[in-house]
């Protein structure tokens, strides 16, 4: 697997969006998942530090509210919502969340979709 230091020197690997068992192994050593605000009640889970397949920096966030598809709502509308679920006392408890990441780093990976 290359690391940070083949990206560093401009040969990064190509993107590629299939999940493998040691990405994934990895991950669990790489990445630090963050819940936002708080862990009491989190609207979003915040995933940084390295990513398992290429080695570069990463940075994602993860909504664990959702809303209907078809509304389109940035980030500061999101937390107002989730503030009003909040104050309102909507139970948002659904349980244990599963992710699959995608490499999110600044890195040109060849063949990664536009």
């Amino acid at each position: 697997m290359r690391r940070e230091s083949e990206a560093a020197n401009n040969n990064p690997i190509p993107y590629a969006d299939d999940v493998r068992l040691e990405d994934t192994v990895n991950a669990l050593q790489t990445i630090t998942p963050t819940l936002f605000p708080d862990e009491t009640r989190p609207w979003t889970i915040d995933f940084q530090d390295t990513c398992p397949r290429c080695g570069d920096r990463l940075q994602s966030r993860k909504w664990i509210i959702f809303v209907a598809g078809a509304l389109k709502m940035n980030d500061r509308r999101m937390e107002a919502l989730a503030a009003e679920l909040d104050k309102q006392g909507v139970d948002r408890s659904p349980g244990d969340q599963t992710f699959d990441l995608v490499c999110s780093c600044d890195a040109a990976h060849p063949k990664r979709p536009t």
